[in-house]
C-alpha cells in the first residue's frame, strides 16, 4: 500500500470541509503549499505591492503573516515549520525585492504535467523517474535564471524611477516647506505680538514695542525668531526682567547726564574740545589731573 498514488481534484479545495475555519495540521499545511503553487509550465508575472514578480512552476508567493492567517497558526510555529521543510530539502525560500517566494522541490513528483504518452510506453520505470528528476532541475534552474534577469532589470528600472521620483519629490517638498514656513512664521509672529498686547495694562507701549522688536528678530535661515531659539521661555518673566533692566539702565543714564551737566558748567566748552566723557564713578581730583595732562586747564 506504500506504492502508487491517488489523484486529487483541485475542486476539493473549494469544498466546505476544506474551507472550514480551523487550525491546519502539518500534513494539511503541506498539501496546501502543493495545491497553492503554480502548476502551469510557463513563467507568469504578478504585481505585488507595485513590484513585478516572476513565478515559475512549483512556486508561490506566501509571507509569514499570510500563512499565519491561512493556517491559523502562531508566527513561531509557521517559521519553525518552514525551517524544517527547508532543512529536509522539501522547499526553498527566497526573498527578492522584499517578497517571500517558496519553491517546492521535486514538484513534478506531486503534480505531473498532463502529457500524451505514445502507445506502448512503460510507466514507472527507472528511466522515467530520472527524466522527472531532470525536469525538476531544469525547470527550477530556468525559473531562477528568468527571475534573476527580471530582478536585475526591474532593479535598474526601479532605481532610475526612484531617483527621478526622489529628485522631483525633494523639490516639491522644499517648495511646500518654504511656503508653509512663511505662512506659519507670519502666524507665529502675529501670535507673539498679540500676546504682548495683553500686557499693555502693566507696561508702556514703548517698552512692549522694544521687547517685540528685539525678540522677534529672525535667524539667518529666516525660519525662527530669537525667542523661539531659547531653551526656556516665559513671556511674563522675560517682560519683568526687561522692565527691571530698563529701569536700572535708565537711572544710570540719568546719573551720567547729571555728571556731564555739572562738569560742563564747571569747565565750560574745554571739556567738549577735549572730547572727554565724564563717568559717574570718576573722582573729581582724578579728572582735573587727567585734564591737566592733556592740556585742558
Amino acid at each position: 500500500m506504500e506504492e502508487g498514488y491517488i489523484t486529487i481534484s483541485r475542486k476539493l479545495f473549494t469544498h466546505q470541509f476544506w474551507k472550514e475555519k480551523r487550525s491546519f495540521s502539518e500534513w494539511e499545511a503541506w498539501i496546501d503549499l502543493i495545491q497553492s503553487a503554480r502548476f502551469e509550465p510557463t513563467v507568469c508575472y504578478k504585481c505585488v505591492r507595485g513590484r513585478e514578480i516572476a513565478l515559475g512552476r512549483g512556486q508561490l508567493i506566501a509571507s509569514i503573516r499570510f500563512l499565519v492567517s491561512r493556517w491559523n497558526w502562531g508566527r513561531h510555529k509557521v517559521t519553525h515549520y518552514l525551517y524544517r521543510l527547508k532543512r529536509d530539502k522539501m522547499i526553498e525560500i527566497s526573498n527578492k525585492q522584499g517578497i517571500n517566494i517558496i519553491t517546492l522541490c521535486r514538484y513534478n513528483r506531486y503534480n505531473k504535467l498532463q502529457e500524451k504518452e505514445p502507445e506502448g510506453t512503460l510507466q514507472g520505470t527507472v528511466n522515467n523517474l530520472t527524466v522527472n528528476e531532470l525536469e525538476d532541475i531544469v525547470g527550477q534552474q530556468l525559473t531562477l535564471v528568468l527571475q534573476k534577469g527580471d530582478s536585475e532589470g526591474t532593479k535598474k528600472n526601479k532605481e532610475k524611477k526612484e531617483y527621478n521620483t526622489k529628485e522631483t519629490t525633494t523639490k516639491v517638498v522644499v517648495k511646500k516647506r518654504v511656503a508653509a514656513g512663511a505662512a506659519t512664521l507670519s502666524q507665529r509672529k502675529k501670535k507673539f505680538y498679540d500676546e504682548l498686547v495683553s500686557y499693555q495694562h502693566q507696561y508702556s507701549n514703548q517698552l512692549l514695542r522694544a521687547f517685540f522688536d528685539y525678540w522677534s528678530e529672525m535667524n539667518r535661515s529666516k525660519t525662527q525668531m530669537k525667542f523661539e531659539q531659547q531653551s526656556t521661555w516665559e513671556t511674563a518673566r522675560r517682560l519683568s526682567t526687561w522692565a527691571r533692566n530698563e529701569e536700572r539702565y535708565g537711572q544710570k543714564n540719568k546719573r551720567n547726564e547729571k555728571y556731564q551737566r555739572t562738569y560742563t558748567e564747571t569747565y565750560g566748552n574745554e571739556a567738549d574740545s577735549c572730547n572727554f566723557l565724564m563717568q559717574p564713578d570718576t573722582d573729581t581730583t582724578e579728572i582735573k589731573r587727567m585734564l591737566n595732562g592733556i592740556g585742558c586747564d
